[in-house]
């Protein structure tokens, strides 16, 4: 939704008409958004899987498709995108999907992972990315993963990457919260695609090595619970900040000292991208498109989904001062130079006309 947004300001800065399909928890009351753009709030019954609204689109789809140029929707995962595809074969209009990464992982695969691999990508998934007139993707690798697994042409598919917003995401000045306590961060869903179950065995090793830690979570999720009371059996310092507004995400940003990204299934994470604009370190997974944005060693240190692995690179930044400083600042010229909104907004305009004309 973040990305949706973003992109949707910076079009209409650019003098287009842009709106906005957001969704509301029917029964309750419409939201007051002030944007530059047009927000049609679609009431959903509810969520598949804890993450993917179900909403019926048809009865505005068809009231309203002929107002736009290009329909550009995000992620082939959801329900939504599944009935933009379905109205596809029923009339005729420019249709965009956006891909957000959550391709296949042959890492320690969940039963929900295992079910989407072998039983949606291989019907519902290749029928929804083979139905749109264009393929974005947020990770150059992902893009030749989409031809192979979707058996779409590779000329289809156009890179048009994450961004950030470096009014808001920028290195401000610091509040310790101890003289030599390190504050890691999360922010993420606590599924397991995420690797949010290995932030335990990652704070226990840390303990265990007597590292003076805090953990931060951002985020709620299937395995909430279940992590909370490992936190209180094993007597980890991780506390959870529940969901917190974007608005906010620069000043959590900016309290930490590194973010940890643990992922078994990622394209992008904008989460990534706002780390390194505000000049804080991120240890993440090599899974997805996560190798584009995190160099080992030059913006960021990078291993397998392995807890054990992970904290020993957390504490290689922690030890390493050069080190931690040195991936500080190749990340923060790195993203400034790459990652920005502007240039990703005229990427998308460039991409337009190619289905239009």
């Amino acid at each position: 939704m973040v990305y949706a947004k973003q992109l949707s300001t910076e079009l209409a800065k650019l003098g287009h008409d842009v709106t906005l399909l957001a969704t509301r928890y029917i029964g309750t009351k419409s939201r007051r958004i002030n944007t530059i753009y047009e927000v049609v709030e679609m009431p959903h019954y509810g969520y598949l899987f804890g993450a993917n609204p179900l909403v019926n689109i048809f009865p505005w789809f068809i009231k309203n498709y002929k107002k736009y140029d290009i329909i550009h929707v995000h992620s082939y995962m959801f329900l939504t995108t599944f009935e933009f595809a379905l109205l596809k074969k029923i009339v005729s209009y420019p249709f965009i999907i956006h891909v957000h990464g959550g391709l296949s992982s042959s890492i320690n695969k969940s039963f929900r992972l295992l079910i989407k691999d072998y039983l949606y990508d291989r019907s519902f998934g290749s029928f929804t990315l083979r139905s749109a007139d264009k393929i974005f993707s947020v990770s150059k690798l992902d893009i030749s993963r989409i031809s192979n697994l979707f058996n779409v042409s590779i000329d289809k598919i156009n890179w048009l990457p994450n961004a950030v917003d470096f009014n808001k995401f920028r290195p401000q000045k610091k509040i310790k919260i101890a003289k030599n306590k390190i504050v890691l961060g999360f922010a993420g869903r606590l599924e397991k695609w995420k690797g949010a179950d290995l932030l335990i065995s990652i704070a226990k090793y840390l303990k265990d090595k007597n590292i003076d830690y805090q953990l931060n979570i951002v985020g709620h999720g299937y395995l909430e619970n279940e992590i909370k009371e490992k936190v209180s059996e094993l007597n980890l310092n991780i506390k959870f900040l529940g969901i917190i507004d974007h608005n906010n995400m620069p000043k959590f940003m900016n309290s930490i000292d590194i973010l940890i990204v643990p992922s078994r299934v990622e394209g992008i994470p904008t989460v990534i991208l706002e780390a390194m604009a505000c000049g804080i370190p991120v240890v993440a997974t090599n899974v997805g498109g996560i190798p584009e944005i995190v160099k080992n060693n030059k913006t960021g240190l990078i291993s397998p989904p392995d807890p054990i692995k992970i904290s020993k690179n957390i504490i290689t930044l922690i030890l390493n001062k050069e080190l931690y400083n040195k991936v500080r600042d190749n990340a923060l010229a790195f993203v400034r130079t790459n990652y920005r909104w502007e240039k990703v907004a005229k990427m998308a305009i460039k991409y337009y006309k190619h289905v239009l004309f």
